[in-house]
């Protein structure tokens, strides 16, 4: 990794901001188009959200029906979004904290669109995989060799998913550029297989269970090729609000916290799958029947790194990155 040669200018701003009085903290909160102030230990903090319409925003959006959130001493205001590719942009502006990838905050940083990681979502691994490829039972793809000339379908092109499938295939030895690989909405995915119009699908839950069930064979977990154990998915923000909310910050990751160990309780599986099944409009008994996925809020430099490690094999990025200034501190 890049050492890093220069704080962060956040680094700065969570020093000053442990002598900015509660008054003038009230006022900067206060009034039309002031942006959130990091609050005392006893106030309210407003935090605009975006998030991802899929499971990956699972752990945020029990944080807000449970009240930890609340309980923290945020008020979060929460919005969905089903493109995320657009949120870099908005925050700063409309809103303060947004769903993201690895390889969007990868490439924004040489970019000019600067942002940083404030706490991780999913975390894949072969044990509880976050997406699988998966293929019809009698297509004869079994391994990485057998997809050379197939369709590979994924539910975006430019994600952590297809960067992982892509990085596995030439791990493997095949050449990415001899699988035709094609964008098709996951819900989707199933029936395409079935009728031959795809060969191999990037699946993730509760679609790997429901494709098992119809018959369909996992090919391959293939991030684990990135990384035993991957973040799929970040929450960020930019430099400049960092600099100003550690106090947000801090307050976020512990509500997330709490609702991460909140639905490890097998308790709380049902409730949970039924905040799942309402949030993302998916069908209450395909939910149900598939395992809930594992998050970690915690993320580190490295679980960008080895995402832009990726990137630089299978896609056109190869610039230098100082991977420690992506990531806001752990405190």
């Amino acid at each position: 990794m890049k050492a890093t040669t220069e704080p962060r200018r956040w680094m700065r701003g969570i020093r000053i901001g442990a002598v900015v009085t509660v008054a003038a903290l009230a006022l900067a909160a206060c009034g039309g188009g002031s942006e959130p102030s990091s609050g005392g230990s006893g106030e309210t903090i407003p935090l605009r959200l975006v998030e991802n319409n899929t499971n990956s925003s699972l752990a945020a959006v029990v944080a807000d029906k449970k009240g930890f959130f609340a309980d923290s001493g945020l008020d979060v205001k929460a919005t969905a979004v089903a493109d995320i590719s657009k949120v870099p942009q908005t925050l700063g502006n409309q809103f303060d904290v947004g769903f993201g990838v690895e390889p969007l905050v990868i490439r924004g940083s040489v970019q000019g669109l600067d942002t940083v990681a404030i706490a991780g979502n999913g975390a894949s691994s072969a044990e509880a995989p976050f997406m699988t490829l998966m293929a019809k039972a009698d297509s004869g793809i079994k391994s990485a060799q057998d997809m050379a000339g197939k369709v590979l379908a994924g539910p975006t092109l430019t994600g952590t998913h297809h960067i992982a499938t892509l990085y596995w295939l030439k791990k493997e030895g095949v050449d990415p550029s001899s699988v035709r690989s094609v964008q098709v909405a996951t819900p989707a995915m199933i029936d395409q297989l079935e009728q031959g119009q795809i060969d191999v699908a990037e699946l993730q839950e509760p679609y790997i269970t429901e494709a098992k069930r119809r018959g369909l064979v996992e090919v391959a977990f293939s991030s684990g090729a990135v990384a035993p154990t991957t973040i799929e998915s970040l929450w960020i923000t930019t430099p400049d609000w960092a600099d100003k909310n550690g106090e947000a910050i801090k307050r976020f990751r512990a509500a997330l916290e709490r609702s991460v160990e909140w639905m490890k309780d097998p308790a709380n599986e049902d409730e949970t799958k039924q905040i799942l099944a309402e949030f993302t409009k998916q069908d209450p008994k395909l939910v149900d029947q598939a395992p809930l996925l594992e998050y970690r809020v915690k993320v580190t430099p490295e679980d960008l790194e080895v995402w832009g490690t990726a990137m630089k094999e299978v896609t056109d990025f190869n610039a230098e990155v100082d991977y420690d200034k992506l990531v806001y501190p752990w405190q």
